[in-house]
């Protein structure tokens, strides 16, 4: 049995092709499985290191950046 941790993610739930994966992938960035099991209910599962990239068992999605904010003060 290894560490198990509990992380909230929020992740964009717009699947990636493997080409959208490698394009926004960044060293504190993740890429997620969302897999679905029989009842329906869907998890996220952490890709690396051991994820086949040929995965088919779920959708890969990345967790969500919010875009920079608009400054609101002009100096």
């Amino acid at each position: 049995m290894g560490l198990r941790a509990a992380l909230n993610v929020t992740a964009d739930l717009t699947p990636l092709t493997p080409a959208e994966q490698a394009a926004v992938r960044e060293p504190n960035r993740l890429i997620w499985c969302l897999r679905t099991n029989s009842l329906g209910h869907r998890r996220l599962t952490w890709m690396e290191p051991w994820h086949p990239p040929d995965c088919t068992r779920g959708d890969h999605v990345t967790e969500h950046r919010c875009p920079p904010a608009e400054p609101t003060t002009l100096f």
